[in-house]
């Protein structure tokens, strides 16, 4: 089975996820597009598709000509497929004329990350994108506190956060049952509409991901239940005690993402709504990853 070819598959094939990376990546872009050198954090850079996506937004700036973009790629393991997207990054960077630097910072533990290891340089303007990378640590909150404490003395001027936009981690089982088939539903019936059932990477994903993590989510507890995702209140309350602030998107980041989305032919069941500053993008209304912008006061 080849992950990454099935994750690129679902990435192509429904609009929500595309329309939730490229409106991320304008919000990035709005907050450093000036700069002539600009270094991205990435908490969770996966294959790199939001990558590429800046890397083109970033290189076809005529009025603000880019010098460097420097991409820092933490994690706390897979280093052979961060360094895989690497190469693939480094690759891309050539093939659009961008001067590109990448770098891999994998720690055992979190509380092993530090600022020392991002090789900040004032010259640059820096950003942080996460990209479903914080809810791995919601049952580990001394290490995403030290995470975030890490990321907030590097003084970033911005942090776009990509999460789940359903509460599945409710104490309650009942709670958390009814929010779980809300949600898996939506994602089911996504894939029924915009993948042939045939399809090879469809079935991986439902029998699979999907499979693996409904079974942890009603199926399991305490620490043997490890898909947990919160909505973006639980979020806000969190960053509100490091002194965060959420800030809003610019019409150019909403107007990316329901112009992604008209480009699929089953693009019409996808639904955009603001929750406070938030973009909660969602599939027939039933909401499934919020969107959020972030500065550190």
């Amino acid at each position: 089975m080849n992950t990454t070819m099935t994750l690129l598959s679902i990435y192509q094939k429904l609009p929500f996820y595309q329309a939730g990376h490229f409106s991320g990546v304008q919000a990035l872009v709005d907050r450093v597009s000036r700069s002539k050198r600009v270094h991205v954090i990435e908490l969770a850079i996966r294959q790199g598709v939001q990558t590429m996506i800046l890397m083109q937004a970033l290189a076809s700036q005529p009025d603000f000509p880019i010098k460097h973009l420097k991409v820092t790629a933490v994690g706390t393991g897979f280093e052979q497929q961060i360094k895989q997207t690497g190469d693939r990054l480094k690759s891309f960077a050539e093939s659009i004329n961008l001067s590109f630097s990448y770098k891999v910072v994998i720690v055992k533990d979190m509380l092993d990350f530090n600022r020392d290891l991002l090789e900040l340089d004032p010259r640059e303007a820096l950003g942080v994108f996460s990209l479903y990378g914080l809810w791995s640590l919601i049952m580990q909150q001394d290490r995403l506190e030290s995470l975030m404490k890490v990321i907030k003395s590097t003084n970033p001027r911005v942090m776009v956060m990509c999460e789940v936009a359903a509460n599945l981690n409710s104490p309650n089982f009942v709670n958390r049952l009814i929010e779980a088939l809300f949600y898996y539903g939506a994602v089911f019936d996504s894939l029924e509409d915009c993948m042939d059932r045939e399809d090879e990477n469809r079935g991986i994903t439902e029998s699979i991901y999907l499979g693996e993590a409904i079974r942890s989510m009603v199926a399991a507890d305490g620490a043997e239940r490890v898909i947990r995702h919160v909505n973006i209140d639980v979020w806000r309350k969190f960053f509100a005690r490091l002194g965060m602030k959420e800030i809003g998107f610019s019409v150019s980041s909403l107007s990316q993402a329901k112009l992604v989305a008209e480009k699929f032919s089953c693009g019409s069941s996808c639904t955009f709504d603001m929750d406070g500053k938030s973009i909660i993008i969602g599939w027939k209304g039933t909401p499934i990853e919020s969107l959020s912008a972030w500065e550190f006061s």
